[in-house]
This record gives C-alpha cells, sequence and structure tokens, in this order.
C-alpha cells in the first residue's frame, strides 16, 4: 500500500505542476489526498500505507518522467507493483531486463503505458520494503473471518495436519460442501424429493472442488468416507442440521456466536505465506480466570488466481504467564507427528539443505535394528513436504549420520558397513557396499560415491571407483618409544572432494587438523611406479608403501577438547573450551578455518546448557543466549546469530523466549530459523524470519 500511496502522492504533485503535459490515461491526482493501496505480486497484497510514509514516495515521483512506449502494452504486468487509488486509478510498475514499463488507469477507465527511469522504480521498491519489510499485518479481520475461517471454525478445528493429505477425509468433504453452498456453486447439486433435500455432486467434480482449496490437493480417502456412492460415483450430503451458510457472518471476535472461536491476528509475509492465529475458549482453551492459553495457528499460500489455499494447522496451549515468546515468528506447534517434547527427546540433527527444504533426521536404536526417519521441512510453512524411513524396514547394521550433497539435491545416510544415495525426494537411488576393510571404521564417501576414505590401524586410505586395491595416503604419525600414540582420525573430503581432512588425536585429545590435496596423487603414484621399476626389493617397496604417498598441510587449529566440529566444503568450524579461564568466565572458544585462502579466525560463544545446542550452517553460528540477569524472576533467552569471518558481526535477531527451554532445529539458506520451546507450562515450535542484521555486537 505504501508504494502506491507514496507513488500516487508523487503523481499527484508532478501531474499538479505539470498538469498540462501530463497524458490523459494518468490518473488524475492533483486532488488526491486519501491513502492507496499497493499489490507486489505474491509480496504484497492490498498494503496499505500511512501518509507520512507517502510523504517520501511523493517526493521521490515528483519529478518522474512517463514516455508513452508500444512495447509496454504487450507485458504482463501480474508481477509488478500495481498502485491502487481510491477512485479506481491505478499505476503498475514492472521492472524489465532493460526497462521499467508503467501501465496507467484513470478513473474513466483509459489506459495508456509507459516506461520510467530504473533509479525511479528502485526507490520506489526500496521505500516500499523499508516500510513493510515483514510483510503485512491485516488491520480489517472480518473479510478473513468471512471467507475463509467462519467455515474453518465448523470443520478444521480437531486435529492438527502438514498438508491437507493428513486432514481426516470427513473435514475434507464438509469442508468442501461448505464452501461450495455458501459461493453457490453447490445450488446446482440439490435435489428435493419426499424424505427431505440432499446434495447429490459428482466425485469427480466434488474432488476437484477440494484440491481447489488446499495447497496440495484434498485426501485421495473421500471415497472412503460416508458421504461417498460407488453405484453413481457421487457425493450425497443430507442438508438436515446444516449450519447457516449464507447471508452475514457473525463478528470475527464474537466466541460466543462463533463455537468458541476468535480470530485475532492475520499476516502476510513477503513469501506470499498466510499466517493466521485463531484463539479457542473451548474447554482447556481457557483458566478458570479466563485467560486464553489456547491458540490455533494456519498457514496458507496465494494462488495464481488470489485465492488462498491451506498448507498447514498447528494448535499451541501455554499459560501466557509462565511461558513467553517475544518476536515475530510463524507458530508451526510440531513437525509431523514430532511435538517439541518428543523432540527433546530425539534430538532432530539438521542433514542441510535439501531441494530449498530444511532437511532433518533422528535414527532410532530398537530390538529390531536401527532405522533413520528423515524429515524435508518447508523453511515458509513448517509442513513437512516429504518424510522417508532409511531403511524401510530396520537392520542390524548401525545408522551414522545423513548428509546433503554440497550441490542441495541429494543426500548421504552413512552406515557402518555401507552408504545409501537418496534423490531429492528422499528416494533410494544407489547403494554403496563398503569394502569389508573398511567396514566398522571412521570413513567418509565422495558427494557423486566415486571416492571413499577410511582411517585403519595403519593410517589413511583411498579408494577410488577406478581403483582394484586401496591407497594409502598417509601412515599415522610415528612417536619416541614411550610416548603415547597420535592417530589419524574423523576423515572427510573437503573442497569437493580434490581434498582430504583429518584430526590427529592423541589420548582423546585433538591436537590439530591435518589436510591431504588429492591433486598431488597422481603425480605421486607415477613416482611410486618409477621407484618400484628400479628396486624390486619388497623390503624397500613395504617400507616405502607404509609410510604413505601425501604429506599433508597443517591447519592452525589447536583445540585439545572438541565441543562441536563442523566441516563442509570450504571451512572448518571446531568449539572447544575456553582457556582464558579468568578473564572470559561462561564463555567457549571456537575457530573457522577457510581452506581455500588458508585464513584462520578466533571467536567466543557463551555457554549455557540451558540455551540448548547450537547450530552451525552458511557461515554462521545460530545459537540462543540468556540475557536476563542472575535473580531475575524470568529467565529469558535471545536468539543470536554470529556471521563467521574477520569481522565476526553477532546480530540480535529480537526473538525471546521466556521461561522455556531453547532449541535451534534447523536453518534455510536464507537465515530462517526453525526452533522449539519446552516448558511444564507450555511448549512450541515456530519459524523465524529471514535473519536480518538488526543489531550487531563486537565479539
Amino acid at each position: 500500500m505504501g508504494l502506491l500511496l507514496v507513488i500516487a502522492v508523487g503523481l499527484a504533485v508532478y501531474f499538479g505542476f505539470f498538469a498540462a503535459k501530463a497524458p490523459a490515461e494518468i490518473p488524475d491526482l492533483a486532488e488526491h489526498t486519501g491513502t492507496v493501496t499497493v499489490t507486489h505480486g505474491n509480496a504484497l497484497l492490498d498494503a496499505r500505507m500511512g501518509e507520512a510514509d507517502s510523504a517520501k514516495l511523493i517526493e521521490l515521483l515528483a519529478h518522474a518522467r512517463f514516455s508513452p512506449n508500444e512495447e509496454a502494452q504487450i507485458q504482463d504486468y501480474s508481477g509488478g507493483i500495481r498502485i491502487l487509488f481510491a477512485d479506481g486509478g491505478e499505476i503498475t510498475l514492472l521492472r524489465g531486463e532493460e526497462k521499467v514499463f508503467a501501465r496507467a488507469v484513470n478513473a474513466a477507465g483509459e489506459t495508456g503505458y509507459y516506461t520510467v527511469s530504473t533509479d525511479v522504480y528502485e526507490q520506489v521498491r526500496l521505500h516500499i520494503y523499508t516500510v513493510f519489510p515483514d510483510g503485512v499485518t491485516f488491520e480489517e479481520l472480518q473479510p478473513w473471518w468471512d471467507e475463509y475461517f467462519y467455515i474453518v471454525s465448523l470443520t478444521l478445528m480437531d486435529s492438527d495436519f502438514n498438508s491437507a493429505q493428513e486432514i481426516p477425509p470427513e473435514s475434507v468433504a464438509k469442508y468442501t460442501l461448505y464452501q461450495m453452498i455458501a459461493d453457490g456453486s453447490a445450488e446446482g447439486y440439490l435435489i428435493t424429493g419426499q424424505k427431505g433435500s440432499w446434495y447429490q455432486i459428482p466425485y469427480s467434480e466434488f474432488l476437484g472442488r477440494a484440491q481447489y482449496y488446499f495447497a496440495d490437493g484434498a485426501n485421495v480417502s473421500l471415497k472412503e468416507t460416508r458421504y461417498y456412492r460407488e453405484e453413481d460415483k457421487s457425493m450425497l450430503f443430507s442438508t438436515a442440521q446444516l449450519p447457516e451458510l449464507t447471508g452475514e457472518r457473525p463478528a470475527f471476535d464474537d466466541p460466543a456466536e462463533n463455537g468458541g472461536y476468535c480470530l485475532v491476528s492475520v499476516h502476510r509475509d513477503l513469501m506470499g505465506v498466510l499466517t493466521a492465529e485463531v484463539y479457542d475458549y473451548n474447554e482447556v482453551g481457557f483458566t478458570e480466570g479466563g485467560v486464553h492459553t489456547r491458540t490455533h495457528y494456519f498457514t496458507m499460500v496465494c494462488g495464481s488466481d488470489g485465492r488462498y489455499r491451506f498448507v498447514s494447522k498447528r494448535s499451541q496451549i501455554i499459560d501466557p504467564a509462565q511461558v513467553s515468546v517475544e518476536g515475530y515468528f510463524l507458530s508451526i506447534g510440531q513437525i509431523g507427528e514430532i511435538t517439541p517434547e518428543i523432540e527433546a527427546e530425539f534430538a532432530l540433527t539438521q542433514a542441510g539443505i535439501l531441494d530449498g527444504n530444511i532437511l532433518l533426521y533422528h535414527i532410532q536404536h530398537t530390538a529390531s535394528g536401527y532405522q533413520m526417519y528423515l524429515y524435508g521441512v518447508n523453511p515458509r510453512t513448517g509442513g513437512v513436504i516429504r518424510s522417508a524411513e532409511i531403511p524401510e524396514q530396520p537392520e542390524s547394521s548401525a545408522l551414522l549420520r545423513a548428509e546433503v550433497t554440497a550441490d542441495g539435491t541429494g543426500v548421504l545416510v552413512f552406515a557402518e558397513d555401507r552408504v545409501i544415495l537418496l534423490d531429492s525426494r528422499l528416494s533410494q537411488v544407489e547403494e554403496l557396499v563398503l569394502p569389508e576393510e573398511a567396514q566398522g571404521l571412521e570413513y567418509d564417501c565422495s558427494d557423486d560415491g566415486e571416492q571413499l576414505c577410511y582411517v585403519d590401524d595403519t593410517g589413511l586410505w583411498l579408494l577410488r571407483a577406478e581403483d582394484t586395491e586401496p591407497i594409502l595416503l598417509a601412515a599415522h604419525p610415528t612417536q619416541p618409544e614411550g610416548e603415547p600414540e597420535i592417530r589419524l582420525a574423523r576423515p572427510r573430503f573437503i573442497q569437493q572432494g580434490s581434498s582430504i581432512l583429518t584430526a590427529e588425536v592423541q589420548d582423546g585429545s585433538t591436537l590439530y587438523y591435518t589436510r591431504y590435496d588429492l591433486d598431488e596423487l597422481e603425480e605421486k603414484l607415477e613416482e611410486q611406479e618409477a621407484d618400484r621399476r628400479k628396486n624390486q626389493k619388497k623390503d624397500d617397496e613395504d617400507e616405502e608403501v607404509l609410510t604413505g604417498l601425501l604429506e599433508g598441510r597443517r591447519v592452525s587449529i589447536y583445540p585439545g577438547t572438541v565441543i562441536t566440529e563442523v566441516s563442509t566444503d570450504d571451512y572448518l568450524v571446531v568449539l572447544y573450551p575456553n582457556r582464558d579461564t579468568e578473564e572470559l568466565t561462561g564463555y567457549i572458544a571456537g575457530t573457522v578455518h577457510y581452506f581455500e585462502s588458508d585464513a584462520t579466525f578466533s571467536f567466543i560463544l557463551p555457554d549455557n546448557a540451558e540455551a540448548g545446542p547450537r547450530l552451525i550452517l552458511n557461515d554462521r553460528v545460530y545459537y540462543f543466549e540468556q540475557v536476563s540477569q542472575p535473580g531475575e524472576e524470568n529467565v529469558v533467552f535471545e536468539l543470536k546469530v554470529l556471521e563467521l569471518g574477520s569481522a565476526m558481526n553477532r546480530i540480535s535477531t529480537g526473538l525471546k523466549v521466556s521461561n522455556a527451554e531453547p532449541r535451534i532445529l534447523g536453518a534455510d539458506a536464507e537465515g530462517r530459523v526453525l526452533f522449539s520451546f519446552v516448558s511444564p507450562s507450555g511448549s512450541g515450535m515456530g519459524i523465524t524470519d529471514p535473519v536480518r542484521q538488526k543489531g550487531t555486537e563486537s565479539n
């Protein structure tokens, strides 16, 4: 809306001064003083900007030049910035590859097409998203209640869901019928007989309508409901005891007239995801003192036709006198069947970002064997896009971890005797059985499955797809007699499989890290073969092989005790106990080393077990920090972000959890954080907005 108002005012000023030159199709804004609304694709919908913010837009557009342009007539303006005025006039700005096009419609309905400067468009766009950085919270709630949530309150309140596939089919059928009655599309299927009236709707038509109302289609089990009749493949509904579905709806904020429900907020983010908050005053929905404690959260997405479709629903019961969460976030209640309490027990781990979704997993070990559960979570809605159980039935072979490949299109599941490769839909595409000598050892596999490295009693080995025998890259370091041995450990492929990183460990303590560059391997193999031809003595040959082929390069991190260790293609991050305990009590130390630049930077993080686990992802460390002081009545944790690098910027997100234990579960590439909080007084899960640099602190 802000954009529309600013543009409107700007044009009003411009065409007020230059009315004689203004094209007739441009809306007459000289006398315009009211507010305007702005729509920008799926990012903003009917957003109203206040007059103070509009004043700046007036200044930006006061001297804009609208030049008639024929090419502008053939553009698709559906994704443009649309400014709508109270008199019916509108202006839409569209950014093309080389030009900015404009379509103007005046109050009389006359349309003109123009170009404007790129600078004007960028200034307008920047101003809009400065005014609406997180989307729009709608002030008028009655239209949303009338269009969607009145019927929701009658049909979809009993169970939570991640998709329409999880909604009980009877509820899907009732919601679809009620919407068809409300919008008049069921009228043609009403039949009246001696025994009463009923709706008889062909199944194919009814299923199509059901799929129209939900983002991922409706439950295919509609044929299993009591409404389906196989003989004529139709859905039958009696009109007896139907609620009032036409005419004026009850007020959105009157629980007494709405079955105990009250719509309290509707918010639309910049990605087009709608979040609605509905208070529940039924049974456990309020305390003896009448304080509301139960909330239902719905998420919806906007289709190309402008209609919103349901994605998920979550319910949450919290005693507001005890537990609170401050800051904007999307409440999702739980992930699939995993509640916050169950998650705290299973400890979900992020495997990475798969096809833009947060991939989480946990490994379950029962008497039947090992099984891994994977969940692909949409970071905008919290819905489980897809899930899998690997293997399909529990097996005795231990499962170790899951990792998304560097290109974000596949998953590697590591077991003690094999590697299972999954595609982006979590379907198994290949299984690589480890050679017998590598089974049960510390190992890693390259993303393409072409290379395997492992550590045994001799040292670090490499086995490539084209090799018939493994290659000893490096033997364990030798020590003087009587000294504890040093062993290579935890091998990992880095830099797209061109190098291998290992830790060097002594008596359980990590002394340092060493990397081995495989680019040098072919040359070393040729040298080895040449030496063998010259010297056929077996003893000399064995001695040469046992030393290994590559000399490693030391990585300047010396942690000792490792708290957390994360290596990617690009960097290694290690968290370890802080050695400067006198001045930095209550902190742990950390170091990041970048492989390409060979640069190393150090940092500190607060050490508080009640603040939950930290997450290291995409050059960031996400963590909760206790910001309340000892002895204060409420224990408050704030979500913070450390941006790794030379500057080590710390971002205070403003998201605070009071009197509950927070846990970071995952994050996406744009900085949305999936978190949970657990307390006897209330638990929940949520997803933040993308973390922006709202405030920084020094390291």
